[in-house]
């Protein structure tokens, strides 16, 4: 069902109608570490955020500079590029939001979900499922969802204890 979810995800940001063409995909945690996999799945390109992180990075600079206002310009970058896929699955963005005061997440989030207008390149935004609280909260959230914008784990009740789920 997951799987199908995110396919359908991917379908809206291809879709004409997607205005901005921003979604957010938690990623089930058998997928973490397999984003290529899914990608393939999915019919998607991938960009590590880490490894963009890391290239952005001046000669010499020994840490990130990590604002809500460069993790956008950088994810804009991305969206602008064109590629061999109209659609990328980003991973490791989490821990760049991760470094985010609660404020500044809220404003990249607001800024994702309305300013990217009509980007070549469509971004599903992976985090990991445990890592919801770095997720929009509240309304926007709300609205992210509304629009079919979000695609969440369906956690089974013996997978949350660790049990195998089979």
């Amino acid at each position: 069902m997951y799987l199908k979810r995110a396919k359908d995800l991917v379908s809206l940001l291809r879709s004409p109608r997607a205005r901005c063409r921003v979604g957010i995909l938690l990623l089930a945690p058998e997928d973490c570490g397999k984003e290529h996999d899914l990608a393939a799945r999915l019919g998607v390109g991938t960009a590590d955020y880490l490894a963009l992180l890391i290239e952005s990075l001046p000669t010499g600079a020994r840490f990130a500079d990590i604002t809500a206002a460069r993790e956008e310009a950088r994810l804009n970058e991305l969206a602008m590029k064109a590629s061999e896929h109209d659609c990328t699955l980003v991973y490791n963005l989490d821990v760049a939001l991760a470094r985010l005061s609660s404020p500044e997440r809220a404003e990249l989030w607001a800024n994702l979900y309305s300013r990217f207008p009509h980007r070549p390149n469509a971004l599903i935004l992976g985090v990991p499922a445990s890592g919801k609280g770095l997720l929009p909260t509240g309304e926007a959230l709300t609205a992210w969802v509304n629009e079919s914008r979000v695609v969440e784990v369906e956690v089974q009740p013996d997978q949350e204890e660790g049990g195998s789920g089979a």
